[in-house]
């Protein structure tokens, strides 16, 4: 009898859990939370929670698995003792037709391989816990938040015109007036600019920036200091200074980032839109960077003002010799600044 009781729980169990395994994510703003195809009662899941992670920095406490095992193993208790009692009430039923004819062997020989299978089945958890109390606490997986890294500070140029962009500082020429004043003054090659970089280092953030800008440069994040607003400019990791890459809306020239001459600030909340993105034509490619987990970066762009830069933080590196890219014309740039007070038309 208990060999029959084991193998009817494990099939039933085998069923639950093949019955449950396609689960499909709700279409909800926030997160998705799995949906059973087969419900099961007492298994429920609950919207992932932002927590504090004990090493520091922000995450999120999901227990899906812990929810979803703890509520198979209540469902198959319940489960296992309904048949527990059917059994003990089919050999209490032979026990008392055996009676008259004296053969009650098979109808307590019954009962008792029920209660014996029923007590070992809640021993199960006994003795998990006489083991390891953390095994039955189920307690949910704490992930670690991955900040989107925007394109932007890993384009790489995929057709013929952009091979200017990473060959000799002689093919660099004659691309436009900017890009050769740059070569004259701030380095003919990769290797060039970098040996003439500079760290600057502000809040949380180190900067890598050209020697002819350092003072310019510190002047604008001083300004931004001493207007009160309150706006972090290093919230966005993906933004930064130095990167010797394409310029991401003309690739057959060189970016401003690649001189170190460039900052972009927080990508994620101030977006590149270029003109695809905001002409209202859906039919064209949308190649925008920028975007938030609440809002594209397609309908950012769109929006009446798609940054939240203020002013302030604006006025701060215009007034330093910077260009701002939230006044470019054919591509907005809200998140960039391009020095200009060297060589201009960056």
């Amino acid at each position: 009898m208990k060999r029959t009781l084991a193998l009817f729980t494990l099939a039933i169990a085998s069923v639950l859990l093949f019955s449950t395994a396609a689960i499909a994510a709700e279409p909800a703003v926030g997160y998705a939370v799995p949906k059973l195809q087969v419900d099961i009662p007492g298994v429920s899941f609950e919207s992932p929670v932002a927590v504090m992670l004990e090493k520091g920095g922000e995450g999120l406490s999901i227990n899906f698995l812990g929810a979803y095992i703890s509520g198979v193993y209540k469902y198959l208790i319940g489960f296992a003792l309904t048949i527990a009692i059917v059994m003990i009430m089919i050999g209490g039923l032979q026990y008392v037709l055996g009676a008259s004819s004296g053969d009650v062997k098979n109808g307590k020989k019954r009962m008792t391989d029920a209660i014996e299978g029923f007590i070992l089945l809640m021993f199960v958890y006994v003795i998990l816990y006489t083991v390891n109390p953390e095994t039955t606490l189920f307690k949910g997986l704490k992930l670690k938040y991955i900040k989107e890294i925007p394109s932007e500070n890993f384009f790489e140029p995929s057709s013929a015109d952009a091979i200017a962009c990473t060959a000799s500082g002689e093919v660099l020429k004659d691309v436009n007036d900017f890009q050769d004043c740059m070569l004259s003054h701030f380095g003919s090659s990769e290797a060039e600019a970098r040996a003439q970089l500079v760290s600057v280092k502000y809040k949380k953030r180190t900067y890598s920036v050209h020697s002819l800008i350092k003072n310019d440069f510190e002047a604008a994040l001083a300004a931004i200091d001493n207007s009160g607003v309150d706006y972090d400019i290093t919230t966005d990791w993906a933004g930064g200074t130095f990167n010797w890459r394409c310029n991401k809306n003309n690739p057959k020239a060189v970016s401003a980032h690649s001189w170190g001459s460039a900052i972009d600030v927080n990508p994620s909340t101030n977006p590149n839109c270029p003109r695809k993105c905001t002409d209202g034509n859906e039919s064209t490619a949308c190649s925008c960077v920028g975007g938030t987990k609440t809002m594209s970066c397609e309908i950012m762009c769109n929006e009446p003002r798609p940054y939240d830069m203020p002013q302030e933080v604006i006025d701060a590196f215009v007034k330093n010799g910077f260009s701002w890219g939230g006044n470019y014309r054919r591509t907005p740039d809200y998140m960039h600044f391009t020095h200009t007070r060297i060589c201009t038309g960056g």
